[in-house]
């Protein structure tokens, strides 16, 4: 096979499979890897590659220390472009080169190269080596012109592409890349590179490629350096291995020059030490890595001479390098030691200790896991829990995903963890419920007696049965962590401080409640969570938005600080499998607001993202719910009650009959009477058991509706002495007296009602009241306030009126046919089928079938109270 020369000289292979996954496929293609893992080397065998048409078109520019400014880096582009032809013009042109080179920038520099760019017959290719030595200036140029040009193509090689991913995801860029671990050589690769390079074949050459491979896990500067020391070995002598010293002192002469001084050392990690400090700290560790007094002598000396602060912020990063998986197999076999020996398994230890004292929790689970040390793992995995979850590094996951289940059965936070990625890789199948499940019976047989454990036991058992909807065992276990949280005596949570993992189980308990519509219960928790998380953590962020969701949806201005507010409603939060409501609460609270703004339409499209953003919506009431209201006052009814109606049943379906409550129960009565349809809203009336406000509205609103203000009263008056939580319930609570109390012309009583509905409305800033009245009623209490009320009244009226959706009157007075009214009417004077059919002329088979269709509109089931209702109804009148 040819070969072909590197920098080095060193033979290499071709490797079609990576240059293949360089053909124009996406329009950004990242090339990262840290320095010497043969990026450029791949960049020159693609471009080797190509049709003379595509070469023409590539501009190729290599970063480095005289190229860091915006203005040289683009210079540099055009005068590219200009050295491969004069003519071409992908990049502008000799009057845009010479401003850029005398430092004069255009204020239309990237428009100039849009404009280019769309005017040119081929399209472009700009490869960019070396980012890390790019200002953020150019990042941001890149992606402006990959996303605004469709006949551009970028092909990036960096140290570390995080920054340029992320922001090419937040614009949606379809990217290709290539990571280290796909640049990395396989032990097939280096026995065909030691074949060539030695110029024989035997079959000790495949022993030698696994050694090597195992020494320096197939990067390739490093392989090209391990081949060339094997070719200088004497012959007939055996190899003793790769030289480890001269590879670290050659990399970092390398990695020096690699990216600019204040680059972070993390993107060499396994080669050396650090940029900030001589090579001979990486090598003399390697050396002494065995010796534990002569290590231990070296650190006091460091530390007590030349190094100062270095010591205390980057030594032990060091020692990650020492001593991290991927290095452990090279030093094992450089020292001729194959066990680890006691002294390095405490120095791991260490350093995982002080990554949990600095917050890098993954590094220690990482640690602690690939040493089997279970326990210490789930020490860290129980305190920090959240933090771990949300977007862990690739290696974490690959660290959990590779563990057996069975290995974690006596640590139930760490098989919580473990079934948790496994989720978020593959999605709540049944795989994933399986574990889950699992998970249950594993926390079931383990019993914590710290009652920090405790609280987040109960806290993990609530989150996973909500998951896997089972509502009875999830608000059992999520009231009773509410009970421990709530009982506990000031001095406790006095001593707490800021202390995370509380305020993550309080999270958890407040995220099953919210899922079970205990809305109270809920935003007692969030609050917890608020107060005793760490400023600008991941639980405080989730506990304001979701504190700003039911701020909106309450109508209560005083569950969120100013500041908390202004936080949570600016910016769209993030969403993981440990934040799957996140996005979905924030935009229920931007819903409610513009219901509250008077905007119907732009509500709903609220609402609307609100639902996309969860995955199984039927978990979550309050975001269903909202987008019922929301549809309702845009002028959809009909399509919200069928939304409604088909969400309830896939609700039962997956959680039983147990998870309907109050709150659905009042979302389907306001839907289906909104939409017309009587026996529906009965149906859910029918259902209400409990004695709370929301059920006492859901009754007073259907008898409003078929024009019982009396049994609306009657309803209200049972909830008149139970607090009401919120101010947008009270305002419609009261609202719903009023018109009851004027129907039956009790006018003073009606005023004083409509009195306190109005005073929380304005102080609070509401404007939809639940569709709670109809538009007649509101008309005439507002002719009781021009009355009596005075000015301020009717002001405050007239913006509840520019906002709200009304309820129809009387449903019945419109549902019934001319037919069907008739044949009730005639049934008051005759008593017999027949006698009406008579009456009628039509046949008695024809009256039976309008009476059906009569005590179906009504939602009764006979003659009697079918005419009991009409008669209350003025049908006759």
């Amino acid at each position: 096979m040819a070969g072909t020369h590197s920098e080095m000289g060193a033979v290499f292979l071709p490797r079609p499979r990576l240059v293949r996954r360089l053909q124009r496929q996406a329009p950004l293609t990242l090339v990262s890897g840290i320095v010497g893992s043969g990026k450029s080397t791949l960049i020159n065998e693609w471009l080797a590659g190509q049709h003379s048409d595509d070469v023409a078109a590539t501009v190729r520019l290599s970063l480095n220390s005289t190229l860091t400014t915006r203005l040289s880096i683009w210079a540099a582009v055009v005068e590219s472009t200009l050295q491969k032809s004069p003519d071409h013009e992908a990049f502008g042109n000799r009057a845009l080169l010479g401003m850029l080179q005398r430092g004069i920038e255009p204020e239309n520099l990237m428009e100039q190269f849009l404009d280019v760019l769309a005017t040119h017959s081929t399209p472009a290719t700009l490869v960019i080596e070396d980012l890390q030595w790019a200002p953020d200036e150019i990042v941001h140029d890149l992606i402006r012109l990959v996303t605004e040009s469709h006949r551009l193509f970028v092909v990036i090689t960096t140290n570390d592409d995080t920054a340029i991913n992320d922001l090419a995801a937040e614009r949606g860029i379809v990217t290709k890349r290539i990571r280290e671990a796909s640049l990395a050589m396989s032990s097939t690769e280096i026995f065909e590179l030691l074949r060539l390079s030695v110029a024989e074949n035997d079959e000790t050459l495949s022993d030698i490629a696994a050694i090597i491979n195992d020494d320096v896990a197939g990067h390739a500067l490093s392989v090209e350096l391990a081949i060339e020391q094997y070719r200088r070995s004497q012959p007939g002598v055996p190899w003793v291995g790769v030289d480890l010293d001269h590879i670290a002192m050659h990399m970092h002469r390398v990695a020096s020059a690699s990216g600019p001084n204040d680059y972070e050392a993390a993107n060499f990690m396994g080669f050396v030490g650090s940029l900030s400090v001589a090579r001979q700290f990486t090598v003399e560790v390697a050396r002494l890595l065995f010796r534990q007094e002569a290590v231990a002598d070296y650190f006091d000396r460091l530390n007590q001479n030349h190094l100062g602060e270095w010591v205390a912020n980057h030594v032990l990063d060091e020692l990650e390098f020492v001593w991290s998986p991927h290095v452990w197999t090279r030093l094992q076999r450089s020292s001729g030691i194959r066990t680890r020996s006691p002294f390095i398994q405490e120095q791991r230890r260490r350093l995982a200790e002080w990554d949990v004292a600095h917050g890098l929790f993954d590094r220690a689970v990482g640690l602690y896991l690939f040493d089997g040390e279970w326990a210490s793992a789930e020490h860290v995995v129980r305190h920090h829990f959240r933090d771990l979850l949300e977007g862990p590094p690739a290696e974490l996951v690959e660290s959990f995903l590779a563990l057996d289940s069975a290995q974690l059965e006596a640590y139930p936070s760490l098989y919580l963890a473990n079934a948790l990625l496994r989720i978020r890789s593959s999605g709540l199948n049944g795989a994933g419920e399986d574990l889950l499940r699992k998970y249950l019976q594993v926390q079931t047989n383990h019993t914590s007696t710290n009652p920090g454990d405790y609280l987040r036991d109960i806290a993990g058992l609530a989150a996973v049965h909500g998951l896997l909807g089972q509502g009875a065992e999830a608000r059992h276990w999520a009231l009773r962590g509410r009970e421990v949280v709530v009982g506990s005596d000031a001095a406790t949570l006095g001593a707490l401080g800021v202390n995370e993992s509380f305020a993550s189980d309080c999270l958890a308990l407040a995220q099953a409640l919210l899922q079970l519509d205990e809305f109270a219960a809920a935003t007692e928790m969030f609050r917890y969570s608020l107060e005793y998380g760490r400023p600008g953590g991941v639980v405080v962020e989730d506990a304001q938005v979701a504190l700003f969701a039911l701020s909106e949806f309450f109508g209560e201005t005083n569950i969120l600080s100013a500041d908390g507010y202004a936080t949570a409603s600016a910016t769209l939060p993030m969403r993981s499998v440990t934040r799957e409501a996140n996005q979905a609460l924030y935009y229920v609270g931007r819903a409610w607001a513009e219901l509250d703004a008077g905007d119907p339409e732009r509500g709903l499209i609220e609402a609307s993202a609100a639902v996309q953003c969860v995955d199984v919506p039927e978990r979550w009431g309050l975001v269903v719910g909202t987008r019922v209201f929301a549809l309702v006052t845009a002028g959809h009814s009909s399509y919200a009650a069928d939304l409604f109606n088909d969400y309830l049943e896939k609700r039962i379906a997956s959680r039983g009959d147990e998870s309907v409550n109050s709150f659905m129960l009042f979302v389907g009565v306001t839907a289906n009477l909104s939409a017309g349809r009587l026996v529906d809203a009965q149906r859910f009336v029918a259902q209400l058991t409990a004695a709370d406000p929301l059920s006492a509205m859901a009754r007073a609103l259907y008898a409003l509706v078929i024009s019982d203000h009396e049994g609306a009263l009657a309803a209200l008056d049972l909830n008149l002495q139970r607090p009401i939580f919120t101010s947008r319930v009270t305002v419609a609570f009261w609202l719903m007296r009023a018109t009851a109390a004027l129907r039956g012309g009790s006018r003073e009583v009606a005023l004083e009602y409509l009195e306190r509905a109005v005073i929380p409305a304005v102080q609070n800033k509401l404007r939809f009241i639940f569709s709670c009245i109809s538009r007649e009623d509101f008309d005439a209490l507002r002719v009781l306030a021009e009355e009596r009320g005075g000015r301020p009244l009717i002001n405050h009226m007239d913006e509840l009126s520019s906002a709200s959706h009304f309820m129809p009157k009387a449903l019945v007075n419109s549902s019934l046919t001319d037919r069907e009214t008739a044949v009730l009417r005639i049934s008051q004077k005759v008593s017999t089928n027949a006698q009406i059919a008579e009456e009628l002329f039509v046949s008695v088979n024809t009256v039976k079938s309008q009476l059906r269709s009569v005590y179906k509109k009504l939602g009764v089931s006979d003659r009697d109270d079918a005419l009991a209702l009409a008669a209350r109804l003025g049908l006759f009148d």
